[in-house]
């Protein structure tokens, strides 16, 4: 009887002669070597084999779910990665965040490049598994308000207030394509009259999209008041021939300077500033009209 020997890379495995072994991935040689005898020479047969790593293993899961993920800002996102062999990293766009792993995230708008890699081990192979998160912008929304409404009439204090749920944009408030954030936003503002057209605008930032908002406004004029006095009587008075009466005018609402205009029979006695005062003799017999005018402004009526 010759004894034989099993060696498998050098060690001795004789033990193992005939049994069904799964071994670990790697290189092998075996040996198989019988000892000399007195009828027989001594002998050995060497053959290598390879066992290849079986497949890797790796679970990517966005929001619970093994598939891409479409989200909206501020919608929170989570990524889980797990492997059964070896340990896992996962990177966004090519950067490190495994210490994110299975956390709920409010991440910014953006598309995101998800990969899990699997180191493996001696048996398995290294894997890897790539999603993609779209996180979309969230839509602004811009809020044009008045306390008030339109229309006003001159004289009366509107503040005009332009809000939005974006935070991270630029908000600007326009009126009549002019920049007025800095001194009428939310501000008790006299404005001359007219018809005012506001806008209110958010630009867009990395997690909202843009928004505006737009309405108009519109100042009246105000009505305003002039009183004549005929020797300090605003009625009509009957005087005598020859005689010299004070004729007085005085503005008691509207734009302060504006010129006031005094006529005896449509002829222009005075003209300037509020008051006037005119001493006027009246020497023929006669009835004689008396007229004073403000002409009509920006912010007032004529009257």
């Amino acid at each position: 009887n010759l004894t034989t020997t099993l060696y498998i890379n050098g060690v001795d495995k004789s033990s193992e002669g005939g049994l069904g072994i799964i071994r670990e991935a790697g290189s092998y040689t075996v040996n198989c070597t019988s000892g000399e005898s007195q009828n027989y020479t001594g002998s050995s047969n060497q053959q290598s084999y390879i066992i290849n790593k079986a497949s890797g293993n790796v679970s990517l899961l966005l929001n619970s779910q093994a598939n891409n993920l479409t989200i909206q800002y501020p919608q929170q996102s989570n990524i889980t990665a797990s492997t059964l062999y070896g340990t896992i990293i996962i990177y966004r766009d090519g950067i490190d965040i495994t210490g994110e792993n299975s956390l709920n995230i409010t991440r910014a708008a953006g598309y995101y490049n998800i990969t899990a890699v699997s180191s493996g081990n001696q048996n398995y192979s290294s894997a890897s598994l790539t999603r993609w998160l779209n996180i979309t912008k969230a839509s602004s929304i811009t809020t044009l308000t008045f306390d008030k409404a339109s229309p006003q009439t001159y004289g009366t204090a509107i503040n005009t207030s332009c809000s939005s749920n974006n935070q991270e944009g630029t908000l600007k408030l326009y009126r009549n394509g002019i920049d007025v954030t800095a001194i009428e936003n939310s501000k008790n503002i006299v404005l001359g009259a007219g018809t005012y057209n506001y806008v209110c605008n958010v630009t867009e930032s990395q997690n909202y999209t843009n928004a505006t908002s737009s309405s108009s406004f519109t100042i009246n004029k105000t009505a305003s008041q002039i009183y004549l006095y005929l020797n300090n009587s605003r009625s009509n008075i009957t005087i005598l021939e020859n005689s010299v009466i004070a004729i007085n005018a005085s503005l008691q609402q509207g734009d302060i300077g504006t010129e006031i205009y005094v006529y005896k029979n449509g002829s222009l006695i005075y003209q300037g500033s509020s008051p006037s005062y005119n001493l006027t003799n009246f020497s023929l017999i006669g009835l004689y009209n008396i007229t004073t005018i403000y002409q009509e402004t920006q912010n007032y009526t004529g009257s």
